[in-house]
């Protein structure tokens, strides 16, 4: 058998023709690696414009167009976290403006009903004091005033001081200043109060009402008291003398001691004089008050406010009820 030879290299060889009119780049066999080359565009050419390069990749980005986004960017950012930073002082501020005003409104709730209870506890004192000397007005106003009088009401004298924990003295003063009557053991009838403020004031005024003075020294003790007093007249209603009642600073001050305080004070002044304050001014017992405190309470007799103190110079608020 004879075999026709093959001619391997005009297989796979292309001939001159096929060469000329493939396209170039391109490659048959269908697993070969394709190759792309880049070549000026020559559609301009003859206008004599210069050749640009395409990309298959988009439009190349210049340096200063990169820098310029840059910081744009960077100015978005910074006008961001300043925004945020403005936002967040802002809560805080407003969380500690409302945090001041509930602490301001939680100091001056506390600082009224102290005011309040103090009020009350010596509303209490006085208001016994008061029953205590008109019991004894209405029996010298229904009886003869003499040596059997006053045997029967030195018991009584010597009886309520002993039972109220407040009461210093009781005291009958007649219508000269000559003490008449007294519940400590060691007066005298040489005792005289015709130039005391409070045996002035019931001499000249009619008022049968208490009145509470500012403090002095007692004739008795020599220690500071509050006078209580209260006119009683004779049948026909004429001036016949005062009944007096003293109250221990000392013991009105014990009471004060029973309220708790932090960095404030306690001060409980009597026609516009200091009567009791907490901490103690011994130099302050029976002063007139500061001015500053006259001008926080001109034209009204309680309120809330803020004021200088006139003893370390802080702003404090006070309360008067």
């Amino acid at each position: 058998v004879r075999v026709k030879p093959t001619d391997h290299n005009a297989r796979s060889m292309p001939s001159h023709h096929e060469a000329a009119t493939r396209p170039t780049g391109d490659v048959a066999h269908p697993h070969s690696i394709r190759e792309t080359t880049m070549s000026p565009r020559s559609e301009n050419n003859d206008a004599g414009e210069k050749p640009t390069w395409f990309s298959g990749f988009g439009n190349i980005t210049t340096p200063s167009a990169l820098s310029s986004r840059a910081r744009a960017g960077t100015r978005r950012a910074r006008v961001l976290i300043a925004f945020v930073y403005a936002a967040m002082l802002a809560m805080n501020a407003w969380w500690i403006y409302g945090a001041y005003g509930n602490e301001l409104r939680a100091v001056e709730l506390g600082n009224t009903n102290l005011a309040r209870a103090v009020t009350d506890r010596m509303d209490s004192t006085f208001s016994e004091t008061d029953h205590i000397l008109g019991a004894l007005v209405y029996e010298l106003e229904r009886s003869q005033i003499d040596t059997e009088l006053f045997e029967h009401l030195q018991p009584m004298l010597v009886n309520h001081v002993a039972t109220s924990s407040k009461l210093k003295d009781l005291s009958l003063i007649g219508k000269d200043g000559t003490w008449l009557l007294s519940s400590f053991a060691g007066w005298s009838s040489a005792f005289r109060s015709a130039d005391q403020a409070y045996f002035l004031y019931h001499q000249e005024n009619p008022s049968s009402h208490t009145r509470v003075g500012t403090p002095i020294r007692s004739q008795t003790s020599g220690e500071w008291v509050v006078p209580v007093s209260r006119r009683f007249n004779d049948a026909d209603g004429n001036f016949e003398g005062v009944v007096l009642a003293t109250l221990s600073i000392h013991d009105l001050r014990a009471m004060l001691e029973r309220f708790e305080i932090a960095d404030g004070s306690i001060t409980l002044t009597v026609a516009e004089h200091y009567l009791i304050r907490r901490p103690p001014i011994e130099t302050e017992t029976g002063q007139p008050i500061h001015p500053a405190w006259r001008a926080a309470f001109q034209g009204r007799r309680e309120g809330t406010g803020k004021i200088v103190s006139p003893i370390d110079g802080v702003q404090r608020l006070f309360d008067a009820p």
